[in-house]
């Protein structure tokens, strides 16, 4: 091929990518640096015939076009840098004295090899496509990473092999290369279709310590929800210091994943501030944007699910299939059954009722109704031909049963496994009611049952099964129940199983083996929960010995065991227990309040009594003042004998405050 053919091909290689571009100007070089001294003579000789051949197509045209001069380049030395410039954009390509390799006959160029390891990842011969890499690095040969490393990493994924996906990463970084960022997205994206959450953020973290760097927002918005999704929310947090660090744009899709996972985490500040942070930002939220924003509400507070609700109207949003059932949930979850029905039956009307749909209303109608109108809704199911699924059993079965037709929900339970619609959920729902009933027969044939099913337990069935045995008076039973429960579920899981073998020991006053059981989580450092330490709080408070309980809230306190209302009632009763009054107060006050808010209102009425008792006013009013600035109501009893004592005090003012703002609260 000759200079001009060369040139002429100009126009043509603009059209096309890079990459096409790039093997093609290495093809022509090279064709001309090695070509032998008679073919570039006869190159040149046909170059002339052809420019000035009387039939060229020039001739044809009605204007004739000046021919284009023959540009007489000469050859580049070896080892020396060529540029060419297309448009705006400079490209340097290196060749040299190795940018091919002969060997048997046979020219190996940068074609050559994409042939090559196209062979080696359809043989899934990964070794061999690693070897060809450190060949063409060794040639010196311009590195394309998407026809050299991009098959190779598909071929591991297609075999489910991400780590040797990354192995060949590994391995272009220690010949000098560095990795793209989409080579690790690819990698990332077949864990986050797996929702393998830690090999996500494993690969990401490995992505940054190669000094890659993400190539879009897409890609922190699918860290963030996988992590978001497992629960991980530390890795959340040092994930959003790093896009604070790196400033990296945030775009509506980002902001409605951070909300989501803010709204799963239970921190509904967080999800506002991220929703007002958007539009300050001038972006404009999504439908997904509220739809998140019902789903964060629609527990706690249904005005403001209302209030979000009417501002997607006025942005022009039409209400998705998920907004509405958000809603409905909303009102089904304040037991406003009549908004629950309208929105339902405006669902139906359009022929969007679906089996989930159907679960929530069945739900509500569960707490919230009565069993002639689920019958009813039963029906309208029947009629709308939606197929009963696992989920449908599971919540009609939970409906009978709190509605005491236990006969019904056994026929359910009959029914699904016949359609082998019976999960874990639907036997522990069964084995619950007939521990409930103290029906161990039936118990112990559902039991048998399930395990003749090859389901698989979950924490849930653990801690009925532990329940179960205890109950039977076979603690051996419900010991390697528990220890089955420890060695195959997450220590969350745990607690529930914990707090029944603990009551199961101290119902059978093995406090022995209680204490043992305690200390060997402890020794392990087993997260125990507090329910562990509340049961034997309430244990020794019951047998008088309340030194033992103070003794347990250290315990919980050097082992960092989570506080709950129960345990501060408990401890709060065993400092009266000792006329340690000043630090039950002490205690009482420095407490989070929103945990106060949530124990008993007795733990504060108990403490005022005994300080009325041991002629401490002055301290019984402390406690009430803090009650009244953080809106806890005090129980009548209380304020009947505080009020009592002020008029004995001859303090009738303040009595009637305190009578006047108590009648207000309540």
């Amino acid at each position: 091929m000759s200079r001009l053919c060369y040139m002429n091909m100009q126009p043509w290689r603009k059209t096309t990518n890079l990459l096409s571009s790039r093997i093609m100007h290495q093809r022509v070089v090279l064709r001309n640096y090695y070509a032998s001294p008679a073919t570039n003579q006869q190159n040149q000789k046909a170059t002339t015939t052809s420019s000035s051949s009387p039939t060229t197509s020039v001739a044809t045209k009605t204007k004739t076009k000046k021919p284009t001069p023959v540009v007489q380049h000469k050859p580049a030395p070896l080892n020396e840098t060529r540029t060419e410039k297309r448009g705006n954009n400079i490209n340097n390509i290196k060749i040299t004295s190795k940018s091919t390799v002969t060997q048997d006959n046979v020219q190996k160029t940068a074609p050559w090899y994409i042939d090559q390891i196209k062979k080696s990842a359809e043989e899934s011969d990964i070794k061999k496509g690693m070897d060809l890499l450190t060949e063409i690095v060794a040639a010196k040969i311009t590195f394309y990473h998407g026809p050299f490393v991009s098959p190779l990493i598909n071929a591991c994924l297609e075999k489910n092999n991400p780590q040797e996906a990354i192995t060949i990463l590994k391995h272009i970084v220690s010949l000098n290369i560095k990795p793209e960022a989409v080579e690790f997205v690819s990698i990332m994206t077949y864990y986050f279709n797996a929702n393998d959450a830690s090999n996500v953020y494993q690969t990401f973290k490995l992505m940054y310590t190669l000094g890659v760097k993400p190539n879009s927002t897409k890609t922190f918005g699918m860290v963030a929800h996988l992590l978001g999704k497992t629960s991980r929310y530390d890795d959340v947090k040092i994930l959003l210091e790093t896009m604070k660090r790196e400033k990296v744009a945030r775009d509506v899709a980002l902001y409605d994943i951070m909300m989501n996972v803010y709204a799963d985490k239970g921190e509904p500040d967080v999800v506002m501030a991220y929703f007002h942070e958007m539009i300050e930002s001038g972006l404009k939220p999504s439908l997904i944007s509220y739809n998140t924003l019902l789903k964060t509400f629609m527990a706690t507070n249904l005005g403001e699910c209302i209030r979000i609700y009417n501002e997607l109207l006025e942005r022009g949003y039409e209400p998705s299939h998920v907004t509405m059932t958000s809603l409905m949930r909303a009102f089904g979850q304040n037991g406003h059954m009549r908004e629950v029905f309208r929105i339902f039956d405006s669902l139906r009307e359009k022929k969007s009722a679906t089996a989930l749909t159907y679960s929530l209303l069945f739900r509500c109608i569960a707490y919230y109704s009565d069993e002639t109108t689920l019958e009813e809704k039963i029906q309208e199911m029947i009629e709308d031909k939606i197929q009963m699924d696992e989920h449908l059993y599971v919540i009609l079965i939970y409906a009978y049963i709190r509605f005491g037709n236990v006969e019904k929900a056994e026929q359910l339970f009959i029914e699904a496994k016949k359609y082998g619609s019976t999960g874990v959920v639907a036997y522990s729902l069964i084995l619950q009611r007939f521990l409930m009933d103290r029906d161990y027969q039936k118990a112990e044939a559902l039991l048998k049952d399930f395990h003749e099913s090859n389901i698989q337990h979950d924490a849930v069935s653990l801690q009925l099964v532990t329940r179960l045995y205890g109950e039977m008076g076979d603690i051996q039973k419900a010991k390697q129940t528990m220890a089955y429960s420890l060695k195959n579920y997450a220590t969350s899981s745990h607690h529930g199983t914990f707090r029944e073998m603990m009551l199961i020991l101290l119902r059978n006053k093995n406090l022995d083996d209680a204490w043992e059981f305690l200390r060997k989580l402890q020794a392990e450092e087993i997260d125990s929960g507090p329910y562990v330490y509340l049961h034997l709080m309430q244990y020794y408070n019951n047998t008088r010995e309340p030194k033992v309980v103070l003794d347990l809230y250290t315990q919980m306190k050097n082992y960092n065991v989570k506080m709950i209302p129960g345990v501060l009632k408990e401890v709060v009763m065993a400092n009266i227990s000792l006329r340690r009054t000043q630090n039950a107060v002490r205690l009482v006050i420095e407490t989070d309040v929103e945990l106060l808010k949530t124990t008993e209102t007795s733990v504060c009425d108990e403490l005022i009594n005994s300080l009325l008792l041991e002629e401490r006013v002055p301290a019984a009013l402390k406690v009430l003042d803090f009650m009244k600035t953080n809106q806890i109501t005090p129980g009548p009893i209380c304020i009947k004998r505080i009020v009592a004592r002020l008029v004995a005090d001859r303090e009738t003012n303040l009595a009637q405050e305190v009578l006047a703002w108590w009648k207000s609260a309540t």
